[in-house]
């Protein structure tokens, strides 16, 4: 019996720009709610492991979908996107290249091991000093408060809240807030797709 052949898939024709434009604004939405999340009113301590899972969804949602931009080019523009991105991936200082293929990795280690490094830590954030005030007098300090959060960020107000923060710790030991880890992820899927673009674009004669 003749043995089925295998059907490739059809060579990439182009990058899909518009798609790849798509899952950097998808990031940058579930980075919202990372954000969002990670200024929220903690609440009963007991809430602590609940508050916990939902910065992690975020997270994981965040990087599946700034991943996903980088798939789609490869996907659409095969050989051609794979040059542009060494070019890309060179002109990286050596700190930003290691952190880009960090978090690389971490979304793979989420999707398929559903593993992630990153550790929710107690954390204060600036409260609207307002909602402390009463008709004829103050209620709190009227004095600026500073705390030192676990990525080493300094946050100043009359009035401190707590809540509850995702931090993961690099290899050098450096300890970062995943919604920074993830704006800059974003950020650098955006420079590559700015550079797709440009290569990709018809030139001018």
């Amino acid at each position: 019996m003749a043995r089925r052949r295998r059907r490739r898939a059809p060579a990439p024709s182009g990058a899909d720009l518009d798609r790849a434009g798509k899952k950097l604004r998808q990031a940058e939405f579930f980075l919202g709610y990372l954000e969002e999340a990670s200024r929220a009113w903690m609440g009963h301590p007991r809430a602590h492991c609940e508050v916990a899972e939902h910065l992690e969804f975020w997270f994981s949602a965040c990087l599946s979908s700034a991943r996903s931009v980088h798939q789609v080019m490869r996907a659409t523009w095969g050989e051609g996107f794979a040059r542009v991105e060494n070019d890309w991936r060179r002109s990286l200082a050596r700190p930003a290249l290691a952190r880009f293929r960090r978090m690389l990795d971490l979304r793979d280690d989420d999707v398929h091991r559903a593993t992630t490094p990153a550790q929710a830590r107690q954390r204060l954030v600036p409260e609207d000093p307002s909602r402390y005030t009463v008709t004829g007098g103050w209620l709190g300090p009227r004095a600026d408060i500073e705390h030192q959060n676990p990525d080493g960020t300094v946050v100043r107000g009359p009035v401190l809240r707590g809540a509850l923060g995702l931090y993961l710790h690099e290899p050098n030991g450096r300890t970062v807030d995943a919604c920074t880890a993830c704006r800059e992820f974003i950020e650098q899927m955006r420079t590559l797709v700015a550079a797709v673009a440009a290569a990709a674009a018809p030139q001018s004669r």
